[in-house]
């Protein structure tokens, strides 16, 4: 008889074994916590739907993931050697992968990480001290024909000009503060959705960016609003896109900056962000997994590490994420962001990664877009190639900006959208 279990240090067990004792009586101390057997199951449950592996080939992994070689992994299961090769070769196809070791390593990193997540045994994330602050008290929810919820939080005048702003994935509808003073000053109304998947609005099986334009259609509708400016950043621009179609001749005029509608596919970047997306071609389930691994790490150190790496490779998005009020609104941004689930993220990048055409077909509004000439995410030749040839009303390149923008320029932003 085997047991499988997590072996728990001094700090841990005082932290979740016993609340109401004093640190001090667990000095010592050392746990071993093992999963009740119903997690044991969904363990496996969750392997085969990540995955895509089917009962068989789950089997088959279980065991050779210990080492033992086909012929020994053969006779425990009562199958031809050729059986197993047959099995071994599918389970490569469907991980992306041509190795034992390869495979290994991606059941242990990925799926195993995928199942933690999603049994809901535990979690690190907890409350942010922007919560704590207010935040979800502004915090307003729409619900969709579909039942579905969807969220959002305003800011500047409540009779003000109405902006609807998209921001990029792995954000939420937090602001900075001085983004809602700039709004009040210039007499907007901003209204910062969160898509279906992040923060408090529930996910969408089969998200496309024209679902979510129909989702703000709604909104829209909803809080009486009949003409609307639309704002979207990074990699909020296609959505904002796809709902400024739809809304037709509502929308006067429609402003992309650091507009990202691909995923990063530089095979030299190093940071978690990077390595995702260039892993991402290897096998459909790598975005649920990978998103998962990176929710079940979550806090604030590992957050904080991942933005600042992320960043590296421009000198200007370097300096502001070095920012201590930039770098802990961005944080704060990511863990209320994840808080419930991580399949806004991975349905954003799965579209993301689809590397679409821009559809201008119904847009009457005018177009402007703005982009940093230092932006380390999106370059300048794939702004260019996108945009060159589409009926834009301004196309401007902005010198010493990066993918966040100052914070200046944002103003600046706001102000030529509604202006």
């Amino acid at each position: 008889m085997s047991l499988s279990g997590f072996l728990v240090d001094a700090d841990q067990v005082s932290r979740f074994l016993a609340k109401d004792a004093k640190a001090s009586e667990w000095a010592d101390a050392i746990a071993l916590v093992l999963p009740e057997r119903t997690a044991l199951v969904r363990h496996d449950y969750v392997l085969r739907e990540n995955l895509g592996l089917t009962p068989a080939e789950l089997r088959l992994a279980t065991i050779l993931k210990d080492g033992v070689s086909l012929n020994e992994a053969a006779g425990r299961l009562g199958i031809a050697v050729n059986t197993v090769r047959n099995q071994l070769r599918a389970i490569f196809a469907k991980l992306g992968v041509n190795r034992q070791a390869d495979m290994v390593r991606h059941l242990a990193e990925l799926g195993q990480l995928a199942a933690y997540v999603q049994s809901n045994k535990a979690s690190t994330i907890g409350k942010s001290s922007t919560q704590k602050e207010g935040f979800d008290k502004a915090r307003r929810q729409v619900n969709l024909l579909d039942g579905r919820a969807l969220s959002y939080r305003e800011y500047g005048q409540s009779n003000g000009v109405p902006v609807l702003f998209l921001h990029s994935v792995l954000s939420n509808s937090m602001l900075l503060p001085q983004e809602g003073k700039e709004a009040a000053r210039l007499g907007a109304r901003l209204i910062v959705i969160e898509r279906p998947g992040t923060g408090h609005s529930t996910p969408h099986l089969g998200m496309t960016f024209d679902s979510v334009g129909g989702d703000l259609v709604y909104l829209i509708d909803q809080l009486g609003i009949v003409d609307i400016y639309i704002s979207g950043r990074s990699s909020g621009a296609p959505f904002a896109l796809a709902a400024a179609r739809q809304l037709g001749s509502r929308v006067p005029r429609l402003m992309l900056w650091a507009a990202r509608f691909a995923a990063d596919r530089d095979q030299s970047r190093q940071d978690i962000l990077g390595r995702f997306y260039t892993g991402m071609p290897r096998a459909p389930w790598y975005a649920e997994a990978a998103f998962a691994l990176l929710r079940a790490k979550l806090s604030r150190r590992f957050i904080r590490e991942m933005i600042l790496r992320s960043y590296e490779r421009s000198p200007y998005d370097r300096a502001l994420v070095r920012d201590p009020a930039m770098l802990d609104f961005l944080v704060e941004q990511a863990l209320e962001a994840l808080e419930k689930t991580h399949a806004g993220a991975t349905d954003e990048a799965t579209l993301l990664h689809s590397d679409s055409a821009i559809n201008l077909e119904g847009l009457t509004a005018e177009l402007i877009v703005w982009h940093g000439r230092e932006d380390g995410f999106v370059s300048i030749a794939d702004v260019e190639r996108r945009f060159s040839n589409l009926p834009l009303t301004e196309f401007r390149i902005l010198p010493n900006e990066g993918h966040i923008f100052s914070m200046p320029r944002r103003a600046e932003a706001l102000e030529r959208l509604i202006g």
